[in-house]
């Protein structure tokens, strides 16, 4: 969680010593506030606090609160507003502070928004369960690849948010493609599931069948709620949550909290050994509001083999990070280095690959991008 006040900078130069007893009175608050619901706070910056939470509800209680006392203050100078911005996913500590992805989405959520205002992603929605939020729709963040899906706490009108961009989410009664998945986890024959509405993913806990969940079996790798696959105006789209291993379309790993919209054949795998491909029929997805599919080259038997080979590593771990090298793939294929350096060199050309380090790591990045390698491909190369 992340806190702000807007229009500092203007209110310190109308007047110094009425703007600091005025912020005297708001840390006061912010500070009571965030650690009455347990929030530790690891950030803080001129009038800006960051806090993590043990969880989504106590962040946006203690956001519910922040505001309420702030609303009934009388300032000893200037009336402070402030935004609220949350979020939620795994983070790296360190020397007291966390880094990573979800705390730089965190704080672009609260550059969005207006005084007064607390904005969260679906991430918190959905963990939070959260039914009475007013729906914001899905904005291109600064510094965030892909779409976030944003909510607002409340119903309180404000202006459009300074994100700058936004797509429509689906209205209630939109006609979307029938759209399946057909998915393959550990110890089981592939299952075929219909998407009908929203639907939330994540490891099977041995409670009660839940509608709207699917609990993946047999696989320790898959979060209690790794993922939400949601309709929008776009098509389905899907999105991580609270993944601690990722969750990765195409070879790609989505940033937690960032909307993806799927397009037919997409393979998503979630953990280690759970994957699904999705599969839709109807009127064409219109892929204007997402990254253009890449092409997909031609490739030789000789070309794809060597392709194969190279992205197998990514079986063994829960992050492409580092492809066969030219001498594993020449003794797993049975042939020289020299042939795999000609293959790959032709391969760099159809994948569009400058030369420059990490080129290997590069190649294998596109080819599962584009979908010339899937993972299934990959288990029938081990088998």
């Amino acid at each position: 969680l992340f806190t702000d006040v807007v229009g500092s900078t203007r209110l310190w130069a109308a007047d110094e010593d009425a703007m600091s007893a005025s912020l005297r009175v708001h840390d006061e608050v912010v500070r009571d506030e965030l650690a009455a619901d347990g929030g530790t706070v690891f950030f803080t910056a001129g009038d800006s606090f960051g806090a993590a939470f043990r969880s989504a509800s106590s962040a946006l209680r203690a956001a519910e609160r922040i505001h309420a006392r702030l609303a009934g203050v009388d300032w000893p100078g200037p009336t402070l507003r402030v935004r609220i911005g949350v979020h939620l996913g795994d983070a790296e500590l360190r020397d007291g502070t966390y880094l990573g992805p979800v705390v730089n989405t965190a704080a672009r959520v609260l550059d969005a928004g207006h005084g007064g205002q607390t904005l969260f992603t679906e991430a918190v929605r959905v963990a939070a369960r959260v039914t009475d939020a007013t729906d914001l729709g899905l904005h291109r963040l600064r510094d965030v690849d892909e779409l976030v899906h944003l909510h607002q706490w409340g119903a309180d009108e404000f202006p459009p948010l300074r994100s700058g961009e936004r797509t429509k989410t689906v209205a209630t009664g939109t006609a979307l493609p029938t759209a399946w998945l057909v998915l393959d986890q550990p110890g089981e024959a592939p299952m075929r599931v219909e998407l009908v509405r929203e639907l939330t993913i994540g490891r099977e806990v041995g409670r009660p069948p839940v509608e709207g969940h699917l609990a993946v079996r047999g696989d320790p790798t898959v979060s209690r709620l790794h993922g939400l696959l949601t309709p929008k105006a776009a098509g389905w789209c899907i999105q991580a949550t609270n993944s601690r291993n990722g969750l990765f379309v195409n070879g790609t790993r989505i940033q937690e909290g960032s909307v993806h919209l799927l397009h037919p054949g997409d393979e998503v795998r979630l953990g280690e050994r759970t994957s699904f491909v999705f599969q839709s029929v109807g009127e064409a997805v219109d892929r204007s509001s997402t990254e253009a599919a890449r092409a997909m080259p031609e490739l030789t038997p000789g070309e794809r083999r060597v392709l194969l080979s190279l992205c197998a590593p990514v079986l063994d771990g829960d992050a492409f990070t580092a492809p066969a090298t030219v001498a594993a793939i020449a003794d797993e294929l049975f042939v020289s280095q020299s042939a795999v350096k000609q293959h790959l060199g032709h391969l760099y050309d159809k994948f569009g690959v400058d030369e420059g380090p990490d080129r290997r790591s590069r190649l294998a990045s596109e080819a599962l991008a584009c979908g010339a390698v899937r993972l299934a491909d990959l288990r029938s190369l081990r088998e």
